[in-house]
């Protein structure tokens, strides 16, 4: 990898890292204040992912770091420059926020919007990149962060109507 390119690559990881530990330590404290069990259950295992999302951008940081290459993607496997405070706030001022009681389904949405800007802000790095390696990174944390959303969005239809769960899996009898 040219050193532009490699120098360009750490700068994205490292951002995406910070943007990962703040999404963890959003996720920890909405979760700690989160009243609703399913609320709490579901952003303390978001936080989880964050982890994960975190170990395997510092292996790619060593990585290129070291070799000047990134490391091959499946070989870790899941156990342009990123703005990571436009994606997750510092924990000191939103966080205050939420404790002056806004429901589980408002921290659900502000969830939601961060991990959209995620989803983006990934899609495009992939996009960005001609590193096969680094792409497949990117491309695998974009549907991560589109899988946070989508749990996300389950979890705050559930929490607004817990009564129609189930009604896009019922079907009248004659279509079985």
């Amino acid at each position: 990898m040219a050193d532009e390119n490699c120098s360009q690559a750490l700068s994205a990881l490292a951002e995406a890292i910070e943007m990962e530990k703040r999404g963890q330590a959003f996720y920890l404290d909405a979760a700690a204040e989160a009243v609703d069990p399913l609320a709490r259950t579901t952003l303390t295992g978001l936080a989880a992912d964050e982890v994960e999302h975190v170990r395997l951008l510092e292996t790619q940081y060593q990585a290129v770091e070291e070799t000047g290459q990134w490391a091959c993607f499946l070989d870790l496997g899941p156990k342009d420059s990123y703005k990571p405070q436009s994606v997750f706030p510092d924990t000191a001022g939103p966080i205050e926020d939420l404790t002056d009681r806004a429901s589980a389904a408002e921290v659900l949405e502000q969830a939601m919007q961060f991990e959209e800007k995620g989803y983006q802000l990934y899609k495009a790095a992939a996009d960005g990149t001609d590193d096969l390696e680094g792409k497949a990174v990117y491309e695998y944390l974009a549907k991560q962060e589109d899988e946070h959303y989508r749990i996300l969005q389950q979890t705050h239809e559930y929490l607004l109507h817990p009564d129609r769960m189930f009604d896009d899996m019922e079907r009248p009898m004659f279509e079985g």
